[in-house]
């Protein structure tokens, strides 16, 4: 495949003591460029440190999941049960905890959908599944009066 190049930030790698002595500040400059150079150096590396010290909150954020209200589920199951061309279209998402890909499956079989899949979705519903279809898909879509977009 070739090499990689993997850049990090000096203050990743480096404790903040190393990277400041290994800088070429003067301690005792008495020239004015070398005092200028030494403040604007000292001033860099200060910046590129700056706040790494501080104490910070490092535990996880908690996840926030949307649900649907009861009454749009319901507004979405009349939906689909009046659509004459309903779609349903599969992404990876869908494969993700917290629901079981079985379960994905009994509900996309119960409701008899034809099923589009992609990404990690593919295989999923198995190979000879009645309600996936694998060709088509631009004039499913076109055709479609409820797409579903799953994942």
């Amino acid at each position: 495949l070739g090499p990689v190049f993997v850049e990090f930030p000096i203050d990743v790698l480096y404790p903040f003591y190393l990277v400041e002595s290994e800088l070429g500040i003067k301690p005792n400059a008495k020239a004015l460029t070398d005092k200028i150079a030494n403040l604007y150096l000292s001033t860099y590396i200060r910046g590129t440190f700056a706040g790494a010290f501080d104490k910070q909150l490092v535990s996880p954020i908690p996840p926030q999941i949307p649900y649907a209200s009861n009454i749009l589920i319901q507004k979405c199951a009349k939906l689909i049960q009046n659509a004459q061309h309903p779609v349903c279209l599969l992404g990876s998402q869908c494969t993700l905890p917290p629901t079981s890909t079985r379960d994905v499956v009994e509900a996309l079989e119960s409701m008899n959908i034809p099923c589009f899949l992609g990404g990690m979705t593919r295989g999923l519903l198995g190979r000879n599944s009645s309600i996936q279809f694998r060709h088509c898909r631009k004039d499913a879509l076109k055709e479609a009066d409820v797409v579903l977009l799953i994942g």
